[in-house]
């Protein structure tokens, strides 16, 4: 009689592939949440090991790359054209989003809700 392990293996889906493990989600892009001063959500999509790729800000149903701007005290990010611009200090971020926003908005990093 086939062993458990064996039926498992002829049985699966041609190309499937078997589950990653829990540590390489460290190698995956991480979204934060942040809530702004006018009640409405940032959400940024950066990778942690690779700052030089480019990173995604949605605000407003409006979703940018941006880039990593070097050298800066704090941790900013803006479009190639200069028209959005995320300042990062802690848990509190500055949005200035041309075309969307008057003025640059504060905003507050979200703490992800316990499971």
């Amino acid at each position: 009689m086939p062993s458990a392990a064996l039926l498992l293996a002829m049985t699966a889906a041609p190309g499937a592939q078997t589950p990653e493990p829990a540590s390489v989600g460290r190698d995956r892009p991480l979204t934060s949440s942040w809530l702004c001063e006018n009640e409405r959500s940032v959400l940024l999509n950066v990778h942690p090991r690779r700052p030089a790729e480019e990173a995604w800000l949605t605000y407003a149903g409006t979703r940018v790359a941006v880039k990593r701007v070097r050298p800066a005290p704090e941790l900013t990010y803006q479009t190639a054209d200069g028209g959005v611009k995320w300042t990062e200090r802690g848990h509190e971020a500055m949005l200035a989003f041309a075309g969307l926003l008057e003025r640059p908005l504060l905003c507050r990093r979200q703490e992800p809700m316990p499971r």
